[in-house]
């Protein structure tokens, strides 16, 4: 008749050979080395199979027992994942997290949606440092940056919190001061504002059901914010491209309006980014869900003024 499987022969067996010792193994489960060692010899007993070999100086796994630890430990760390889920049902997020994001996206959005976090979980910290600079996540201890361009850096987890629709647009005077646009082509014969810190700022791609087309815009401004080029549009500058993150609110007031609707350019994304770790900090879980609720809450229902 088998004997029964006992998931405590496991986890000892995962902490002796983490442990490197029967001892330090015994230390670490607050139980008696006998108590250790008898435990392993009954799973050896149980299984038919030597597993570990033992001396006087030190434990070796065998090649069987090498292939049993993954599977053990496999199954340990399941386990300890299921249990903290459980834990966290009731655990209030606390600590402190240290974040990096776009300067526009922290004053336009971010601010708010951290400050209602915080007023949910109140013991929670937070220090945000809005910056155009490329943060070196690692070295200087981040545990979330903002990012538009994720870049390529396999030793970090990313995560797409959003597709931000972009919009081309203008002020209504310049509109009335400046030839009707009727097709993207009619964009060479005005004046485009261009943001260089964006990705696609020396081409815009526009497309209308089956239909593309490539402009190569022109104008006699070229800004690295993004907010500064809302600015500039809501000045009468010229026509330009604004994230709908970033233009909502002056599309609401009338200060901006669509040109070309029906016409779309290609959405942007914005990434959260953080070291991989076994077990994530839960105000670091909660803070990502938050941001990409708000986010969606903000993109559900947006009001665009068009032009006629």
């Amino acid at each position: 008749m088998q004997q029964p499987t006992d998931l405590n022969e496991a986890l000892i067996f995962v902490r002796v050979v983490e442990a490197g010792s029967l001892t330090a193994a015994a230390e670490r489960l607050t139980m008696q080395k006998s108590t250790v060692s008898r435990k392993l010899t009954a799973m050896e007993n149980r299984l038919d199979v030597r597993l570990i070999q033992r001396s006087t100086r030190r434990l070796t796994l065998t090649d069987i027992g090498a292939e049993h630890y993954e599977r053990c430990r496999q199954i340990v760390q399941a386990f300890e994942e299921a249990e903290l889920a459980l834990r966290r049902v009731h655990e209030e997020p606390s600590g402190h997290l240290r974040l990096v994001m776009p300067i526009e996206f922290g004053q336009r959005f971010l601010a708010r949606v951290i400050a209602r976090f915080l007023q949910r979980y109140p013991q929670v910290t937070i220090e945000a440092e809005l910056t155009s600079r490329r943060v070196d996540i690692i070295e200087e201890g981040i545990d979330l940056a903002i990012r538009v361009d994720p870049g390529h850096e396999p030793d970090l987890v990313c995560r797409k919190l959003v597709s931000a629709p972009v919009r081309l647009l203008a002020s209504p005077a310049y509109l009335d001061r400046h030839p009707r646009l009727r097709h993207p082509s009619d964009l060479a014969y005005h004046n485009c504002i261009r943001n260089s810190s964006s990705l696609a700022h020396k081409t815009w791609c526009l497309h209308k059901n089956d239909e593309k087309i490539v402009i190569n815009p022109t104008g006699n401004l070229i800004l690295n914010n993004i907010t500064a080029v809302r600015e500039a549009l809501k000045a009468h500058a010229g026509i330009g491209t604004v994230p709908n993150l970033i233009c909502q609110d002056a599309i609401n007031h009338g200060e901006l309006v669509e040109v070309l609707p029906g016409w779309q350019l290609p959405a942007g994304n914005i990434y959260g980014m953080y070291m991989p770790r076994r077990f994530m900090p839960l105000a670091l879980e909660k803070l990502l869900d938050h941001c990409v609720d708000e986010i969606a809450t903000t993109e559900a229902s947006p009001q665009v003024r068009e032009t006629a």
